[in-house]
């Protein structure tokens, strides 16, 4: 049996014991390529389960690593670096495939994120983010006004899709971003 690309393996409940490296094995013969980590996950620990066994079987080139933070209280544009790179320094690797933000605080707009997620992008960090757990309302469709454009998951749930950014009155100016839309 392959399970192939599109499905995508949620760590939540991996500890650093032996059940996980046979875990994460099964899922690889089967042919899954892409995991979710979030920083909130056993306060990282299951990052680093991951991280450990990535590392152990040299296979980080073949695993799609879909990275959450900023999940309340550390859902601030000033905390995007240090969440990204608390994500690198548990998995061990040096960057990501794609960093969302892992659950919306109504007080804090989306687009105050820009500017700190494409620096990220800029320096080699990651290669993507978006956004998971986030309230439709307080996305944009992209009308001029926004900073990051929401795009609907298709039928088959949350995957990275291509869209164009507009950042009025940033260095940004207009840029094309991987999104993910994730629930």
């Amino acid at each position: 049996m392959t399970i192939g690309s599109r499905l995508v393996f949620g760590t939540a409940d991996l500890r650093d014991d032996s059940a996980t490296g046979s875990l994460l094995d099964r899922f690889y013969e089967a042919g899954g390529r892409s995991l979710d980590v979030a920083n909130v996950y056993a306060d990282g620990e299951s990052a680093r389960a991951v991280g450990a066994w990535l590392a152990s079987r040299d296979v980080r080139d073949e695993i799609v690593l879909y990275a959450k933070g900023c999940h309340p209280p550390y859902c601030s544009p000033s905390l995007v670096r240090a969440e990204v790179d608390k994500a690198l320094t548990d998995l061990g690797v040096d960057r990501l495939d794609v960093f969302s933000l892992h659950r919306d605080d109504p007080d804090v707009p989306v687009e105050a994120f820009a500017e700190a997620l494409v620096e990220q992008v800029e320096s080699g960090k990651l290669a993507g983010f978006g956004v998971s757990n986030f309230q439709q309302s307080l996305l944009t469709r992209g009308d001029g006004d926004a900073h990051l454009a929401w795009l609907p998951c298709d039928d088959e749930g949350g995957h990275i899709r291509a869209g164009r950014a507009r950042h009025p009155g940033s260095r940004l100016g207009e840029s094309r971003l991987r999104l993910f839309c994730g629930s």
